[in-house]
Formats: structure tokens, sequence, C-alpha cells
């Protein structure tokens, strides 16, 4: 018994140690960058089309919210809001009707199945802008003018071809942000970006790269699978950056979508998250 328990630690901390050389290699060769090397183009007013992308299946509380409190404020008209919806329900077919009556940037994919996260490939497929940003339905709340601030950034660092907004952390979740420590935190030309692991939360990208390094991979069959990791894993060998974009503030409830079913801690949490403001 003893000897299991001390092989069952040992392959632990082996665990842990190639973890840790990984992050290391990838923080040195892949994430970060020379300041000074870092080209920030002059700011000029963006005008181009942004399709948002949001899947959904399930959590009524936490999707709903997502959708109308990104289309609220945003910030920018020149986008479209394609709200794919992976066989929620009809409550989520009454709200998504009631939001295109509302909003007409807003579009909808009705699946007859859940697709999963392969809804991003098959979403972006449908896409007719210029700039993309992927978004997760647990995304709750905003800053505004978010992604009128985060085209803005984007395109004044083209060299970073997967931008990120910076998720809040809290009691409730840590967003699924490293330690701060691990960021290398560049400011340029009035540009705030750090440099490290980023999440597909919400975050940004173009046409142009994403065509062109093959964008979000299709799994049919799978419904959960790291859709955003294959993806700035092209972008990183292909020599492109990735980064977390410190204007642009938002809230992301990661790991709480059990939870909701709890009446009690619903009411707490959703009390607490209508009232964040950045």
């Amino acid at each position: 018994m003893k000897q299991n328990t001390l092989v069952r630690v040992m392959m632990n901390a082996a665990s842990t140690l190639l973890v840790a050389v990984k992050f290391v290699i990838k923080y040195f060769f892949y994430y970060r960058v020379n300041r000074k090397q870092l080209s920030v183009l002059a700011y000029k007013k963006p005008s181009a089309k942004v399709s948002v992308l949001i899947a959904t299946h399930g959590v009524m509380p936490l999707s709903t919210r997502c959708i109308a409190n990104a289309v609220r404020t945003a910030g920018y008209r020149n986008a479209e809001f394609i709200i794919y919806n992976n066989n929620a329900g009809p409550e989520m077919e009454r709200f998504l009707s009631k939001m295109k009556r509302k909003d007409k940037r807003i579009r909808v994919i009705t699946s007859r199945k859940n697709t999963g996260l392969n809804a991003y490939h098959l979403g972006f497929k449908e896409a007719r802008g210029e700039f993309f940003v992927a978004m997760d339905h647990d995304v709750v709340a905003f800053c505004e003018n978010w992604l009128l601030m985060l085209l803005e950034d984007y395109i004044r660092v083209p060299r970073v071809k997967f931008l990120a907004a910076d998720v809040i952390g809290d009691d409730y979740t840590d967003g699924a942000k490293y330690p701060a420590w691990t960021y290398q935190h560049v400011r340029k030309d009035g540009v705030a970006l750090s440099f490290g692991a980023v999440g597909g939360w919400l975050a940004m990208t173009d046409r142009a790269v994403y065509e062109a390094v093959g964008g979000f991979p299709y799994f049919p069959g799978q419904i959960y699978f790291l859709h955003d990791k294959y993806y700035i894993r092209k972008l990183l060998l292909k020599g492109y950056r990735i980064a977390i974009d410190e204007r642009v503030k938002v809230y992301h409830a990661r790991g709480l979508s059990a939870r909701i079913g709890n009446e009690t801690f619903a009411d707490r949490f959703f009390t607490y998250a209508d009232k964040l403001s950045f």
C-alpha cells in the first residue's frame, strides 16, 4: 500500500514538473515579446464589419445574460451577432426571437442537435465580417464599448492575431485566467497588453489569418474539446502572438454552470453579477 502511494506521489510530481517545463518553454519561446520591436500602429477609427459568434446549449440564465449584455454594451454598430443555437430548447428559441426583433444585428443559426464546440467551426463559415470574435456563453458582464475597444486595439497591434478580453477574478471564479505573475505586461503608445496564456472566453482574430491557418477545428464525433487551444497552437507556430487586452474587461463565470441549478446559489450569484460594472 505504501509503495503504491509513493508511486502515485512520484507520478503526480513528474506530471506537475512536465506541465511546468512546457509552460516555461511556451513562455520564453512563444508568449513573450520584445517590447522595443513590437509594432503599434497609429490610431485609426475602425469601420470594418465584425462577426461575433456565441454558441449556446442550456444554462439559460447564463446564456441569456451573455447574449443580451454583449449586444447592449458592444458600442459598435457595424457588427453581426451570430447565435449558434445548439438545440437549446423552446425557451431559448423564444428568447432569441425576441432579441432579433429588438436588434437587427442578431442572426440565429439553429442546429437540430448539439454540435458542442464544433459550432465555432460551423458558425464562422456563415460569418460575413472581416474580423471574428469567439465568445463563451458564460461571459455574462462586459465593460461599455467592449467590442469597439477590442477592435481598435487589435488593428493597432498587427503581430497579435488572437486578442482576448481581460477577465475579472473574484470569490466565484478566476475567469480561466492564469496568475498575474505569469504574464508579460506591455504598455506602448496607448495600448496595454498582457502576453501569456490566453483562453477563448472572448477573443478576436481576423478572417484572413483565420482562413490561412485553417480556423477552429471540427471534430464531429466530439462535443467538448479545447477548440481555442488548437487554433492558438497554429497561430504560434506561424510566428503570430496572442495577448490579453487590459482595457477590455469582462466577467467570465467559468465553472459555475453546474451550480446554477442550485436555486439559492443562483439567486445570490446573479444578484451579484447583475450589479457588476467596470
